[in-house]
């Protein structure tokens, strides 16, 4: 892993959608139920590439929101090949603006789910 200031090469790059509640959802679609996410994506090559993805999965995307100011929320993940430890920073972008009546507008599909999974890391002490 790098030290503050330091560069080094590293072995691999992957990219694609993800995050807690996205991972969720899609274990849930493939497990063939009925996802209706929930979240805000910004305009961008990283949220196309995520409304692709859950089209793709099966999931619906009524609740899968946009927002031209904002850039999609991505997570940078370093991982350590020798001891297999991460570290991890998060910008939430568009996800982080998502609002109380975003979410209220979705209230049929909440209260008619069978289950529901939330994740708002964002409010998380930072100290």
């Amino acid at each position: 892993m790098p030290k503050w200031g330091e560069t080094i090469l590293g072995e691999a790059f992957k990219m694609g959608p993800g995050g807690k509640g996205s991972n969720q959802a899609v274990a849930a679609a493939r497990l063939n139920a009925d996802v209706h996410l929930i979240t805000k994506l910004g305009r961008d090559a990283f949220g196309d590439m995520a409304r692709k993805f859950y089209q793709e999965q099966g999931m619906s995307l009524n609740h899968v929101l946009e927002d031209a100011e904002e850039s999609s929320g991505t997570a940078t993940i370093l991982v350590d090949h020798a001891t297999s430890e991460n570290t991890i920073v998060v910008v939430p972008g568009a996800c982080g603006k998502l609002t109380v009546a975003e979410v209220e507008a979705a209230r049929y599909e909440i209260e008619s789910a069978d289950t529901d999974s939330a994740d708002d890391s964002r409010h998380r002490d930072r100290t």
